[in-house]
Parts: C-alpha cells; structure tokens; sequence
C-alpha cells in the first residue's frame, strides 16, 4: 500500500511540473508576440507613441540618448536600413496627410532592434536610446549619421549662460 501511494505522489508531481512548465511557455511566447503595456498613457504621447517611455517599458531603464540634429533624414533611413538590416524587431511609423501637396508625408518613425535600442527618426533628427553597454554603438552611429549634416545659411551665435546657486563650499541650512 505504501509503495502504491508513493508512485501516486510521484506522477501527480510531475503532472503539477509539466503544468507550470507549459504555462511558462505559454506566458513566454504571449510575451515574444505582444508587448505588454500596463498603462498606455505614458506610452502615448502627442497622438502617437514616445521612444523614451518604450525604451523604458522595453528595458526596464532609463535610457542613454544621443541626438544627430540637423541632418538628412532620408540619407540618416537609408543607413539605418543597410547597418540594422538583420537587428531590426519592429519600426513603427507617423505619417500625415497634407492638404496642400495632397498627398501622405513622413513625419517620424521609431525602429526597435533586437537588442530593444530605439532609434527615433524625425523630420531633421535622429535620437538613439540605448543602454550603457551599447555606448560604442552610439557613438559609432552617430559620427556616420553626422555625415548628412544639412547645409545651413545660418550664423551661429553663442549665448552666455548665467547658472545661480549657492556659493562653492557653502551648505544649506
């Protein structure tokens, strides 16, 4: 009789652990196919979706950000297609319709890659959200975007800058 309960121990515990084990690939895979937003007001920004506040669901971080001002961003996409060709997981996209060309213009579009770096392209920018181990990455980036810099007509001109606080060596009270 003994013997008997022991075996029945047994196969009901391995029933119980394969269970949780094809329930933890279910959840795994529901993960994988969608991602899964708590609360879809952060996420959404100025009627479409915030890369900051991705990067941050995606990663679980606050993220590095490394902006390319000032560039051709058709050049900046045609890089981006060749260099994350393999890497890239999704690129969602903001386009709207213009009434005086009568036709659809880009606006802005944020690709994630594999590794959940995000890149936001927008109108005369590109921005990189990355994590401190993809620094490199970055940097490397950004000095072959800066290579479509646009030609400005523009003066630049500098602007001192006034910071007031307490004194050096001086604590507040």
């Amino acid at each position: 009789m003994i013997p008997f309960v022991i075996i029945a121990v047994v196969i009901v515990r391995v029933i119980i652990s394969a269970c949780k084990i094809a329930e933890s690939n279910k959840t795994v895979a529901r993960r994988f196919r969608k991602l899964r937003i708590s609360s879809g007001k952060s996420l959404i920004a100025n009627n479409f979706v915030d890369s900051k506040h991705l990067f941050i669901k995606l990663n679980k971080q606050l993220p590095n950000v490394m902006l390319i001002n000032g560039i051709d961003v058709s050049q900046a996409v045609k890089l981006l297609e060749a260099k994350l060709n393999s890497s890239i997981k999704t690129v969602y996209k903001h386009k709207q319709f213009d009434f005086d060309e009568q036709q659809i213009v880009f606006n802005m579009m944020i690709i994630v890659t594999s590794d959940n770096r995000i890149i936001e392209v927008g109108n005369s920018y590109v921005e990189l959200l990355y994590t401190a181990e993809h620094a490199l990455w970055a940097d490397y980036l950004a000095n072959e975007l800066a290579a479509f810099q646009l030609c400005s007509t523009a003066t630049s001109f500098s602007k001192t800058v006034c910071v007031r606080g307490l004194p050096a060596g001086r604590t507040k009270n």
